[in-house]
């Protein structure tokens, strides 16, 4: 009796009972969105599981399963920006590339944060082929950096979003091996630097963008 059930529970599983599938023309709209990820040494912090870098990764790999109809761009910056995806709808492409940098370990440098946003606003400009800049600025970051950004470069068609990655408390920052060894604390004067998230800076930050938000 309770072979023939499960068999009958099995045949019913496989059945599509929703219909035949129907496709639907919609206008989606055109957006371009660049994800700025901050890679300095002090993402490198455990304040937040398993790292602020990684839980970074995580939060733009979200993002982007559910933009849908966006083309969009990663850029990873500390000293020095680097733009590792282009803009591009194709998610097995930005999921490919997320994974790399999720297993990156040797995060290093400060957050450059000015230049950073200034050379992201030239990709809108490159992409798009017209004068006029507009699209989706997300910066993911612990915004642990002295630069005070610059109002005045920021074009009021971009939207900012600011992630803040850590806690008010904050951490050490390791320096662990390849394999994952924890080999040592950055120091400063022999003592442990410790990294810790400031809101006030994030909304600092978030002011010299005409529509902005942040979490």
């Amino acid at each position: 009796l309770f072979y023939f059930i499960g068999l009958a529970l099995l045949l019913l599983s496989v059945l599509d009972l929703r219909g035949p599938t129907q496709k639907i023309k919609m206008n989606i709209a055109d957006q371009k969105t660049i994800i700025l990820i901050d890679s300095s040494a002090s993402m490198l912090t455990e304040d937040v599981q398993p790292s602020r870098f990684k839980k970074g990764i995580m939060l733009a790999r979200d993002f982007v399963k559910k933009a849908v109809g966006h083309k969009t761009s990663i850029v990873i910056f500390s000293d020095i920006q680097k733009r590792v995806v282009p803009f591009t709808d194709d998610l097995d492409l930005l999921e490919a590339r997320l994974s790399a940098l999720e297993s990156t370990t040797s995060l290093k440098g400060s957050s450059n944060l000015n230049n950073a946003i200034s050379e992201s606003l030239k990709y809108f400009l490159i992409d798009s082929g017209k004068k006029n800049v507009a699209g989706n600025l997300i910066i993911i970051s612990d915004f642990e950096s002295n630069d005070h950004v610059k109002k005045t470069m920021i074009p009021d068609s971009i939207v900012g979003s600011l992630i803040g990655v850590g806690t008010a408390r904050g951490g050490p920052i390791p320096i662990r091996s390849k394999e994952g060894t924890l080999r040592y604390y950055k120091r400063y004067n022999k003592t442990n630097i410790i990294s810790s998230l400031d809101e006030n800076k994030i909304k600092e930050i978030g002011s010299n963008f005409k529509y902005f938000y942040y979490w």
